[in-house]
């Protein structure tokens, strides 16, 4: 069986670059990761685990949904 290649246009091997809103909303998150994993860090393993339940009555609001996205990310045991 003989195989066909069809020339590509160079266009399409050049990366596409981030837009600067693009970094800054990368390193925006990068940031609230270390801040979020150095809160962490600090509670005990029962507040752990009430903070992934999301029922922690002290969780601003953008904790919440980040808990309520990362839930069914995260292993259930």
């Amino acid at each position: 069986a003989a195989v066909r290649f069809a020339p590509v246009s160079a266009a399409e091997h050049v990366p596409v670059m981030p837009s600067d809103t693009e970094i800054e909303a990368d390193i925006d998150r990068q940031r609230d990761m270390r801040a979020l994993r150095a809160f962490l860090d600090t509670l005990s393993a029962a507040d752990k685990k009430k903070f992934w339940t999301g029922k922690d009555a002290g969780l601003t609001e953008r904790a919440r949904v980040f808990v309520e996205g990362r839930r069914g990310q995260r292993k259930q045991s």
